[in-house]
């Protein structure tokens, strides 16, 4: 009786072991390689990045010249083991060899600041629906999104005075 009782057990146990292990995160990795990647920081902060946000060197983004925008990725020192899990926002590097460019953060977490430069392991965790939008139609996008703008702040006013108007107050 205790035989089978140990045994069940010993079986459970395993099953505790092993089903996590094949259910674990990756599985949900689309693809995973080695690559060499670099930092930017301090001299790219408040820029603007390919995709059209204002670049944070305090957050957990990444560029990368093919990658879908708001792409997840994976990125692991394979010296310390530390990893991080960075968005694509930007593109680049364009540094013949490099294939990442981590926000100054990303790269304090890695443990990769002194070096500047290392080879990381990268697994891909969710491919993004971004794209990338070509910086002269940015700009039409940005003085079309200033115009509307304009037209808003225009409709506000002659709404407030006609509400004046109503309530018996003069302007004039």
């Amino acid at each position: 009786m205790n035989r089978i009782f140990y045994r069940g057990a010993a079986v459970c146990l395993a099953l505790l072991l092993f089903l996590p292990a094949c259910t674990g995160h990756e599985s949900r990795v689309h693809q995973c390689y080695t690559c060499i990647a670099s930092y930017y920081g301090k001299d790219w902060h408040g820029r603007q990045t390919a995709n059209g946000e204002t670049f944070d060197r305090t957050a957990m983004t990444a560029a990368h010249k093919k990658l879908p925008f708001d792409t997840k990725v994976r990125v692991t020192n394979p010296k310390n083991g530390k990893s991080v899990v960075v968005r694509i926002n930007d593109r680049g590097p364009y540094v013949k060899g490099r294939e990442f460019d981590l926000s100054e953060a990303a790269a304090r977490k890695l443990g990769m600041t002194e070096e500047g430069v290392c080879r990381v392991k990268v697994e891909i965790l969710e491919l993004g629906k971004g794209r990338y939008i070509h910086p002269w139609k940015r700009k039409k996008l940005l003085k079309l999104k200033q115009v509307e703008e304009m037209k808003g702040k225009k409709i506000k006013k002659g709404s407030s005075s006609s509400s004046e108007k109503e309530n018996g107050k003069n302007t004039k």
